[in-house]
């Protein structure tokens, strides 16, 4: 029987093995000042996030309930800037 943890790193595991295409990404609409944006794909139950200006860079890749508790948390506003601001202070100076 399998515990938590087993399937944890099960999980882990499949990540890291998702392999990416670049017809998977869709791209994001730019901010309006800086032209920043951000791709997104979807494959095989991962959501891969990568930079739109360098795709060679790194790919972050989270499993559906992480990515699902990312977009709620952006929707109840927990990444608002004046809120970043009093949870993180000093760190949006640094980016």
């Amino acid at each position: 029987m399998s515990n938590i943890t087993d399937i944890q790193e099960d999980d882990k595991k499949h990540l890291r093995n998702v392999k990416f295409e670049n017809t998977d990404f869709r791209k994001a609409r730019p901010t309006l000042m800086r032209r920043i944006c951000v791709m997104v794909a979807y494959r095989d139950g991962a959501i891969g996030v990568r930079d739109s200006k360098d795709a060679s860079r790194t790919t972050l890749v989270f499993n559906e309930d992480e990515w699902n508790a990312f977009i709620t948390g952006v929707k109840d506003g927990e990444f608002d800037i004046d809120v970043l601001k009093v949870a993180l202070p000093g760190a949006l100076e640094r980016v």
